[in-house]
């Protein structure tokens, strides 16, 4: 206290509290493809063929891509067989959409679907109103899906 006494506002060591040793994990090989899949739609100029690859090794991307447009709610009537052909069905605008909301729901599903559902919702106010010049990219969405 002898340093309070004589005016230190600010305190370094163990007075506050002790260091904590952390436990580093390794990430599991499907977020990391998440978020490599995430890095390639945030890019100002989306390189497909590179996307295209991402979601072919990622299998439950594929299927749920593959799912997704083959549905009766999205109502085309051809089949779709191919990543190809479904990003160029999709399009850019909606390719990264699509990505971006499979990406962090999947982060999520250790999570309770409650908080979840509360992200994805103040994501969407979010990004709703912050409408950036460029179709391409929307931040807000990404950032305000995964603060707290």
């Amino acid at each position: 206290m002898k340093g309070k006494e004589m005016g230190f506002v600010y305190f370094q060591g163990f007075y506050l509290r002790h260091p904590e040793i952390l436990k580093a994990k390794e990430i599991p090989q499907n977020r990391l493809n998440y978020l490599r899949l995430l890095e390639m739609v945030s890019r100002e100029e989306m390189v497909l063929r590179e996307l295209e690859e991402a979601i072919t090794r990622e299998a439950s991307v594929l299927y749920r891509l593959l799912r997704y447009l083959n549905s009766p709610a999205f109502g085309s009537a051809t089949t779709i067989r191919s990543v190809r052909h479904a990003l160029a069905i999709l399009g850019e605008r909606e390719v990264r959409r699509w990505i971006r909301l499979v990406a962090l729901v999947s982060a999520g599903m250790q999570k309770s679907s409650d908080l979840v559902l509360c992200a994805l919702v103040r994501a969407r106010f979010c990004a709703n109103c912050f409408r950036p010049k460029s179709a391409t990219a929307n931040p807000i969405f990404s950032c305000s899906a995964c603060c707290p």
